[in-house]
């Protein structure tokens, strides 16, 4: 019952918090992704692009980053209730979940058990596996890293970094 608690609080931060804060701009619709059915992959997203390397991820800085299909791997599922919106983690027993919006190309690295510093590098290294780049490049892209009310009231609601990005939150092991 506490893990179903817990995943629906981080379902609910993370949908809450992964909309990167920005000034207003015109509302431009998406055109949605179309996971493959046979073999064939297709991404029609205007933002979040398919390569024949990867996937092509814009930084915080705006340049492009190319990453692993971490989409189309076997593992990441899509939400069935928000389309663009993946969980690369899937049920994940690991502490950790890390969901991936589409459309704002950010991350969501939900820290569900203690100790919060032991977790967040386990989440780290699946990420940056997953991902297949650099320590410096998950630091440029748009994500947090966050824990809810459950797990540890002290770091609720803040963004806690990667522990090797500048400005990231110490935590203990």
């Amino acid at each position: 019952m506490i893990l179903l608690l817990a995943a629906i609080i981080a379902g609910v931060v993370w949908y809450f918090l992964s909309v990167p804060k920005q000034a207003p701009q015109a509302e431009q619709q998406q055109p949605p992704v179309t996971l493959p059915s046979s073999g064939s992959v297709t991404q029609t997203s205007s933002s979040t692009s398919q390569t024949p390397q990867g996937i092509s991820i814009t930084s915080q800085s705006g340049s492009p980053i190319v990453t692993n299909d971490f989409i189309h791997n076997g593992v990441t599922t899509a939400d069935p209730s928000n389309a663009g919106n993946y969980y690369l983690t899937g049920a994940s027993t690991n502490g950790y979940a890390i969901g991936y919006r589409t459309p704002a190309e950010f991350f969501t690295i939900a820290l569900e058990k203690e100790p919060l510093g032991q977790t967040r590098v386990a989440a780290e290294s699946f990420l940056l596996a997953a991902l297949g780049i650099s320590q410096s490049q998950l630091c440029s892209l748009n994500y947090y890293v966050g824990t809810d009310v459950q797990t540890n009231s002290f770091y609720a609601g803040k963004n806690l970094g990667f522990s090797f990005c500048p400005g990231a939150t110490v935590l203990p092991q």
